[in-house]
């Protein structure tokens, strides 16, 4: 006799699908360790968070660390995230399918039914490039068919996503901006593509500020506002290359595409990388073609108009939560306009003066 049609069924079989595909990542990349014989183990201080990254073998390993070697840590038994990392051709492990059709997938790799839940989706299916995470368990999972298949931007910026998803959760704010400082406090610098703050982020690199991010960073609100390093890469447009001579010793790390260098920084200049700061400042870049730089005061409007949409734009879910996060970042922090000019030189001088202003500022007493 057969069963009546039960909609709760489905509804429940729908609910539970999303834990049912993480358990099958995991058994994958249980898979791939064992194939591979090997689990390589990083651990790293992000955003003040312990991470751990276990690697399936070593194909990937030299592709997404350079980049975070300015947080690594030594080994530790506790850790408040682990992500689990492999590809499929140098594991001979093979993922199923996922469980959701080619129209489910969505702007900024996000996927229907796997967004601000329990267990969040990242997926690329040109790229055939993975993420899972599982908010309860702080366990993520990176997945790529073939590591040799990389893009220059998963280097660069890897696991973007999944961080972004995971320490939003956990009062870190991930932020489309470079920042300069010292350890007593420093600058964001924001703008959409263009704008100039990559060139004025690398400039740094030949003057006593410091380099903490050139694409992306976290922030966090308490008790200050504090910028955390998360990558020590650094990008240049193709054509500008020449134009930074501090970075010629660096060009054998670069991976150049059709439009970016990729370098990585941390190898070449140690003592000149940052792991964070406390935030002075919101600065404004803009391409002159004046000689002289200046920097001139800005409002909050102008702030948040040059941080939010690269920012939301970039990264899937927590609209309202981001918005907001970075309605207050305007609202607590002075905002200013560094207008560059055509003098390279005196990009890293003008920032340079407005965070030791800055700076002395905040240590007078109230």
């Amino acid at each position: 006799m057969t069963s009546p049609y039960n909609p709760l069924d489905e509804a429940t079989l729908a609910s539970e699908q999303p834990l049912v595909f993480f358990e099958t990542v995991r058994s994958g990349f249980e898979r791939a360790s064992a194939n591979s014989g090997e689990v390589v183990e990083h651990f790293y201080s992000i955003g003040g968070y312990c991470v751990r990254l276990q690697f399936a073998g070593r194909a990937l390993v030299e592709c997404l660390t350079p980049a975070f070697e300015h947080l690594r840590i030594e080994p530790r038994s506790g850790f408040d995230l682990s992500v689990g990392l492999w590809d499929s051709t140098s594991t001979h492990t093979h993922l199923p399918p996922p469980p959701w059709a080619p129209e489910d997938c969505l702007p900024r790799c996000s996927v229907r039914d796997y967004i601000d839940t329990r267990i969040q989706v990242s997926y690329e299916m040109v790229k055939k490039i993975l993420t899972v995470l599982d908010t309860d368990s702080n366990q993520g999972y990176f997945w790529i068919r073939d590591a040799v298949q990389l893009p220059a931007y998963q280097c660069g910026s890897p696991l973007l996503v999944l961080l972004h998803q995971w320490m939003t959760l956990h009062g870190r704010s991930l932020v489309h901006g470079g920042a300069v400082g010292t350890p007593e406090g420093g600058v964001l610098l924001v703008g959409k593509g263009g704008s100039g703050k990559s060139t004025a982020t690398l400039c740094c690199l030949d003057s006593p500020l410091l380099y903490a991010a050139d694409d992306y960073g976290l922030v966090g609100s308490e008790p200050e506002p504090y910028f955390y390093s998360l990558y020590s890469s650094g990008k240049v447009n193709a054509p500008d290359v020449s134009k930074h001579p501090i970075i010629a010793e660096a060009r054998r790390a670069a991976i150049l595409d059709t439009q970016k260098a990729l370098y990585f920084l941390y190898s070449h200049f140690p003592e000149k990388i940052s792991t964070g700061f406390p935030l002075r400042a919101i600065v404004v870049p803009r391409v002159t073609h004046q000689l002289e730089t200046r920097v001139r005061p800005a409002s909050a409007a102008q702030a948040l108009l040059a941080l939010a949409p690269s920012t939301l734009f970039q990264l899937p879910g927590a609209e309202s939560q981001k918005f907001g996060r970075l309605s207050h970042l305007v609202k607590t922090l002075p905002a200013y306009a560094l207008e560059s000019g055509t003098d390279w030189s005196q990009i890293p001088r003008a920032l340079g003066e407005l965070v030791a202003d800055l700076n002395a500022r905040a240590a007078r007493p109230l």
